[in-house]
């Protein structure tokens, strides 16, 4: 029997916890993650958090929204900007497999935004061991790689 407890804090909504702290936190993550992008970011600018957008572009990848992920437009001190796509695994160890999940969020950004996103996985629990931290796929001497940051 499950205790009314026990069912309250396995409802609770991690991934959107740990998405409203990125995003508030947004500019210090940056700097753990991506310390070559935000020393080029213009940080007096606020990201432009495109997450809405980004749940229409990617809402038929998996059979549904992907609620835990973010896609944030920056401004570069250089006046350009740049797209970085976070991937919150907040349970860690669900889901299927990560790199593909990863590379089919980029092809998606990519194709509706025509611009190549950078990405980081945030991973918060021990995924399985034998899963890959890239995507790579060779067929018939065509190679096609996708390595984003993880952080563990």
């Amino acid at each position: 029997m499950v205790t009314e407890e026990a069912s309250r804090i396995k409802r609770f909504d991690y991934d959107n916890l740990f998405k409203s702290v990125l995003k508030e936190y947004f500019w210090d993550a940056l700097r753990i993650f991506l310390p070559a992008l935000y020393n080029v970011a213009d940080k007096n600018v606020p990201p432009k958090f495109l997450d809405n957008e980004l749940k229409k572009v990617t809402f038929d990848l998996e059979g549904g929204a992907n609620r835990s992920d973010m896609l944030a437009e920056i401004k570069l001190m250089d006046g350009g900007n740049e797209l970085v796509l976070c991937h919150l695994e907040v349970q860690g160890e669900g889901g299927d497999d990560l790199p593909t999940r990863m590379m089919r969020y980029r092809d998606a950004i990519h194709l509706h935004y025509k611009k190549e996103p950078v990405g980081i996985a945030v991973i918060t629990a021990q995924r399985p061991q034998d899963e890959k931290t890239f995507y790579s796929s060779d067929m018939f001497g065509v190679t096609v790689s996708y390595i984003y940051v993880n952080f563990f």
